[in-house]
């Protein structure tokens, strides 16, 4: 009889010991991948670049971003990104979406490397190669590059964002010859080629449609026409 309860006992201790080893294995694995995430999230995504005048803010982190190549230049272009940094309840520090503020031109012949800015106050909302280079294979050699740029907080909700008014921009496609060509506009509608120099783009300027005729050898505008109004 005393030997049944010598071996329950024993039972019983193992038992409990499986289950103390197996809690502290889950619990050792589950903050392993924390720490994993953590590192990852630290050392990958969230790396600040270094070779900058300085940082918009002690809040912000700048960092190189998509790297692409011009078609018909001996240039290639990489962005230059801006993540404003916030808090997260589980993750410590986090950080927004990027936000592009100037690029980088590095030409593959003459090892040289121009930024489009001298800083990086203003926010880059998207650019176009001219022609834009589509999914066919035969792709033409890049002529200019469009850019549209918010400059100043329009709306006043602290902050540059597609809601604010754009400047529309060109520069040949080794970022030299920037020129702004259209200013405060409400939003930018497309562009299309009407011959080899000359391009169309339609944009809405304070309520009104519009489309001006650029010179893409010059960068030149060439004539801005303000759209027929049209009754409801």
């Amino acid at each position: 009889m005393q030997e049944n309860k010598f071996f329950r006992f024993v039972w019983r201790f193992n038992g409990l010991t499986l289950m103390a080893v197996g809690v502290i294995a889950i619990v050792s694995i589950f903050f392993a991948g924390f720490m994993l995430i953590k590192n990852m999230s630290a050392s990958d995504t969230f790396t600040s670049i270094i070779n900058v005048q300085k940082e918009i803010n002690s809040t912000q982190i700048l960092k190189l971003g998509q790297l692409r190549s011009i078609k018909g230049s001996s240039c290639v272009i990489v962005s230059l990104t801006s993540a404003k940094k916030g808090n997260s309840k589980s993750f410590g520090s986090s950080y927004s979406s990027s936000s592009i503020k100037n690029y980088l031109f590095i030409n593959n012949k003459t090892n040289t490397q121009n930024w489009l800015f001298k800083d990086n106050k203003f926010l880059i909302h998207s650019i176009v190669f001219l022609p834009e280079q589509g999914y066919s294979k035969n792709e033409k050699d890049v002529q200019a590059i469009l850019y549209k740029i918010v400059k100043n907080d329009t709306n006043k909700d602290k902050k540059l964002s597609g809601r604010d008014l754009q400047t529309i921009a060109l520069s040949k496609p080794d970022g030299t010859g920037y020129k702004e060509i259209l200013h405060e506009i409400d939003s930018y509608i497309g562009q299309e080629y009407i011959d080899s120099e000359t391009l169309l783009i339609m944009y809405q300027k304070k309520g009104q449609g519009f489309y001006s005729k650029i010179n893409i050898k010059t960068l030149k505008v060439l004539v801005e026409v303000e759209l027929p109004k049209v009754g409801l």
